[in-house]
């Protein structure tokens, strides 16, 4: 209750200072208006204090700056950042920084570094946090963010992000007065009819901008072990199957209980699947932030397989770079996994994804590829281990019609993913 009340007062001060700081960033720009504009790029990133700790979010920001530098090789780019860790990354990849993320004060200082910077193009990363589900305070700030970089002149465009169902009361508000010159860019069809809705104004569907991240080509020997084993599975005539897991699959309530049913499941599945359809199963951790669980859950997983089934799985015990992952994904003959980024990497590589939803972002990244709805797999139902091998087998014995699918749609995924930034570069 005090932290709803700390945070329902944080977003009251947040949309008052709104109001001012636009006020401040109008004058600032009339002041400019007619000099010569910097040639500077501000990023919002997804998430301002780890940037790369999820793969999903690395996946973007590379995706992001390497648009960036092919366009424009000579710009210059500042990154949010709260925090050293992020600090220390960005300027780690040549990046400008300014640190004015956290606290209610962030649009009055937000407008500061705009005159400061005085940027001619701004990119926010929305990523899933664009409702307020995780944090509308955090989702507020990138919202304001976008809003005084059109309103100071810059050419602002939302890097595609997906709506939930429940957008929260003070993000509905915020959409509806957000500047109209910013370019709102959805990554699936079911947030942009969401977000049309509840804005009242046009959105743009485009899809996800880690479709655009180049596979690498210089593999980590983490990586590169990876890659040798899958391609000694298929030398032995068994196929690849990427699996990720993790606790965020379920609510904080019930993923205590609900999460080692799960595990139970899906050790069934792979004791069953296993020598019956010839599969080995790479387990793939995706994000090795302290709250994911990923690589925590994926060890424990390891941990309990029969024995004899140990030459047909490995576990890559930490989460490659995203461009490594991406490049794993090619040897991979399905994947089914909890991680949209890593279902992005998979599809963007053709290999066909089954994906556990805890939010309907998996629906609508599914939707771009007209996969059917049975490729989406219910977290609590899958805790049923009939439910989950009968799913898996009828998704491994249609992998070749999948992957024919994903193929042909793979060229217009990624020309909508490089629409996320039209209308930035021309002058």
């Amino acid at each position: 209750m005090v932290a709803a009340l700390k945070s329902m007062i944080h977003q009251l001060v947040l949309l008052v200072l709104w109001r001012i700081a636009r006020r401040a960033v109008d004058h600032q720009a009339e002041a400019h208006r007619g000099g010569a504009a910097a040639d500077c790029v501000a990023i919002v990133p997804s998430d301002t204090e780890n940037l790369v700790g999820a793969r999903g979010d690395e996946a973007m920001l590379n995706a992001v700056t390497g648009t960036l530098f092919r366009k424009r090789p000579n710009q210059s780019i500042f990154v949010a950042c709260s925090g050293r860790r992020a600090t220390s990354i960005s300027a780690e990849r040549g990046f400008g920084t300014f640190s004015v993320w956290g606290g209610p004060l962030m649009p009055l200082e937000f407008a500061q570094i705009l005159k400061a910077v005085r940027p001619n193009i701004g990119l926010v990363v929305g990523a899933d946090i664009m409702d307020g589900h995780y944090s509308p305070v955090l989702s507020l700030r990138m919202l304001i963010a976008a809003d005084l970089l059109a309103t100071f002149g810059a050419k602002t465009s939302f890097v595609g992000f997906s709506l939930n169902a429940s957008a929260s009361r003070a993000m509905k508000y915020a959409f509806r007065h957000l500047d109209s010159r910013v370019r709102v860019n959805l990554r699936d069809r079911i947030s942009w009819q969401r977000f049309q809705s509840i804005s009242g104004r046009k959105g743009n569907l485009v899809a996800d901008s880690a479709f655009l991240l180049e596979p690498a080509t210089d593999l980590s020997d983490k990586a590169a072990a990876a890659v040798a084993w899958m391609q000694r599975c298929h030398d032995a005539g068994r196929r690849v199957i990427i699996l990720n897991l993790h606790p965020m699959l379920f609510s904080e309530v019930r993923g205590p209980s609900a999460m080692p049913r799960l595990m139970a499941s899906m050790l069934q599945a792979i004791s069953a699947m296993t020598a019956q359809h010839a599969l080995s199963w790479l387990l793939l951790p995706h994000d090795n932030r302290p709250t994911s669980g990923d690589m925590r859950t994926l060890a424990a997983l390891d941990r309990e397989i029969d024995p004899s089934l140990g030459e047909h799985v490995m576990l890559v015990d930490e989460p490659p770079c995203a461009s490594e992952i991406k490049a794993i994904a090619k040897y991979a003959d399905g994947a089914v996994t909890g991680r949209m980024h890593l279902a992005i990497a998979a599809l963007g590589q053709t290999t066909p994804v089954m994906a556990f939803a805890y939010q309907d972002k998996f629906a609508g990244l599914l939707q771009h590829f007209h996969m059917p709805d049975w490729l989406v797999l219910d977290a609590e139902a899958s805790t049923d281990a009939g439910y989950l091998v009968a799913r898996i087998e009828r998704f491994v014995a249609e992998l070749p019609e999948l992957r024919k699918e994903v193929e042909r749609y793979l060229p217009a995924v990624t020309a909508a993913a490089n629409a996320t930034f039209e209308g930035l570069f021309e002058q």
